[in-house]
């Protein structure tokens, strides 16, 4: 027994000696040569230890090391794909003895990762192994691989992270990222649990997979993802192929204080004025299947506005592609529009104060389609109202395409300002200078409103059709404006033309009139001309529309009238002729601007008529004594 405790004793004495004798003993170049030779076989790239190796023993048995670097893709902007400051790793030694990997501990200290997509679509974590192994077979339900590694600690410290794009020539840095994972077992949850900088902005984010090993197998896993930051909140919980992702479908939610704040933060411009685009939640299934993007059952709110609905977005071509179908309530598009322009200062007086309806000049403000060259869409929207200026349609079908910053909409269905009927509009924002073309054709419509609306022009009231078909090129409302172009109809009825009584001011030309003589000047604004119906067709040529058949019956005295309308410079030069008794012709000259519209009776022709119907055909017209 004695000779056994001293065997014994020897053979501990020297297991210890042995111990403390490893790192000495071990060589590190051979360590170096191993490493580099099993990720070589692994990778296909080269794995360098530059600085110090260090071996320990007891109490665990690990391994440190510095100025470690792995190799890039040859095709990469940078040479090295990973760089670390420092390495500690550390493995559980009766867990080797007994033929497993069990990390205790492994610390990656000034770790910087470059992560790349070739113009090819290739990343550079896409290795091309020496020794591939063989293709699963097809239908083969992937198995998960064979457990080789235990981590109980894992962690980057003072880390960065950059990915750049070179089919786009962009690049996004992540700096003073924290991340720690807990792996333990590729047939057990994994979670990790990570913050870093972006932009300026501190990002938090937790990931679990409930099977780790059957993904990195290319199989199924249940995931739970969430990233929270300042800007954006976001939670997703569902189902991943494959890593990287080849599928995924799951309920996601994204919620943002202001998508204006968003935007920016993730790098691009915001082309919307104003103080729009704040607040932000989306909520839907979500799903992806390589480049393309779901949302299905979407419930969308941005600032006031509401919908619900299918979108899908592509990615991978020339722009992205946005597909689907939106249900909103009233969609007030003023709010993201460029402010109109405010009235010039007048030398020596002031600002010119026009009205709300009259007045208003055209805006030389360019107009902003740079949304309209961002991506490419084909979706059909149905709202509650939409308002775009002064300009509101309810209950709009609209189908929309959006394809090389030329849009096309229809609304096949609208209701505007109480008249129903349909609508096209073009839009080529890609033509230098932007090119528009509009088609409306509208029975029962409230024709104020929309002549208001439209253009400025309230004078006219009534019930009844307009019809026309547009052209115009121009970056700006008055460009817009001065090159307009096309024809139309007018069919009104029971309306009024406001601001002047057409048959009271024909009077005054006649003879013995004691209102005004004749030819005297002009007659100011005051009194309505109602009418039974008024029909005219027109004709548009660089913003002067021009009419010649127009068509007045206002009780027993029909009137007939041509001239022009100046859209651009909002001015009017018209001649209306009543014809009182079936005979006598009354003419009136309509002139002046908009706002200050005059009306002269020709008295000279109305002498002239009557001369030629005498006696009685005046009688009934001349003012009661």
């Amino acid at each position: 027994m004695k000779r056994l405790l001293v065997a014994l004793a020897g053979v501990v004495v020297a297991l210890v000696v042995v111990l403390l004798a490893a790192p000495v003993l071990v060589p590190t170049d051979a360590i170096r040569s191993s490493l580099a030779d099993a990720v070589r076989l692994a990778t296909g790239r080269e794995l360098k230890i530059a600085g110090a190796i260090r071996v320990r023993v007891i109490p665990t048995l690990g391994v440190s090391a510095e100025a470690v670097s792995f190799a890039n893709a040859p095709w990469a902007s940078v040479p090295e794909m990973v760089t670390i400051r420092s390495l500690d790793l550390r493995l559980g030694f009766f867990a080797l003895l007994g033929g497993r990997i069990q990390v205790t501990r492994l610390v990656l200290g000034g770790a910087e990762i470059d992560l790349e997509t070739g113009k090819d679509g290739r990343g550079n974590w896409q290795f091309d192994r020496p020794q591939a192994a063989p293709a699963a077979a097809a239908g083969a339900a992937p198995a998960a691989p064979r457990q080789v590694a235990v981590f109980d600690d894992i962690r980057i410290e003072a880390g960065r992270a950059t990915y750049r794009d070179q089919r786009g020539n962009t690049s996004r840095t992540l700096d003073h990222i924290g991340l720690g994972l807990s792996f333990p077992g590729l047939d057990r949850p994994f979670a990790a649990t990570g913050a870093a900088i972006w932009n300026g902005e501190a990002v938090n984010v937790m990931l679990k997979a409930a099977q780790p090993g059957v993904l990195l197998a290319g199989g199924e896993s249940t995931i739970e993802l969430t990233l929270t930051a300042a800007p954006l909140n976001l939670g997703f919980a569902g189902t991943v192929r494959g890593l990287p992702p080849q599928r995924t479908s799951g309920t996601v939610e994204i919620t943002s204080p202001s998508l204006r704040r968003l935007i920016v933060w993730g790098g691009d411009t915001v082309g919307v004025p104003g103080d729009v685009l704040g607040p932000l939640a989306v909520k839907g299934t979500f799903g992806a299947d390589g480049g393309a993007y779901a949302f299905q059952n979407a419930t969308i709110a941005l600032d006031a506005i509401r919908a619900t609905g299918d979108l899908r977005l592509v990615i991978g071509g020339p722009r992205p592609a946005l597909s689907g179908k939106l249900v909103t309530g009233a969609l007030d598009l003023n709010p993201y529009l460029p402010e109109p322009k405010q009235p010039e200062v007048r030398p020596g007086g002031p600002p010119a104060a026009p009205s709300a309806t009259t007045e208003a000049p055209w805006s030389d403000a360019p107009l902003n389609f740079a949304m309209l060259h961002g991506f490419d869409a084909a979706f059909t929207l149905a709202a509650e109202s939409i308002l775009w200026r002064t300009l509101r349609i309810d209950q709009p079908a609209l189908a929309l395409k959006l394809l090389d910053g030329r849009l096309h909409a229809d609304l096949t269905d609208l209701t505007l300002y109480r008249g129903r009927g349909q609508a096209a509009l073009d839009l080529d924002a890609a033509a230098t200078p932007p090119a528009l073309g509009l088609a409306l054709n509208l029975a029962g419509a409230d024709i104020q409103a929309l002549l208001d609306a439209a253009i400025g022009f309230g004078r006219l009231t009534g019930t009844g059709m307009v019809e026309f078909a547009v052209t115009a090129r121009g970056g700006s409302q008055r460009a817009l404006i001065a090159t307009l172009g096309g024809k139309g109809a007018l069919d009104i009825a029971d309306g009024h033309l406001n601001g002047f009584n057409l048959l009271e001011l024909a009077r005054t030309a006649l003879p013995g009139s004691n209102t005004a003589p004749p030819g005297s000047g002009a007659a100011r604004a005051g009194g309505t001309t109602p009418f039974g119906s008024l029909a005219a067709t027109f004709r548009i040529e660089s913003g002067v529309l021009h009419n010649d058949d127009l068509h007045l019956k206002s009780g027993l005295v029909p009137a007939t009238g041509a001239g022009t309308v100046d859209l651009p410079a909002r001015t009017i030069d018209y001649r209306v002729v009543p014809q009182f008794a079936g005979a006598i012709k009354i003419p009136v000259h309509i002139t002046g601007p908009w706002s200050n519209i005059a009306y002269l009776p020709d008295g000279a022709e109305a002498i002239r008529n009557s001369l030629k119907q005498p006696g009685t055909l005046l009688r009934g017209f001349l003012p009661r004594p």
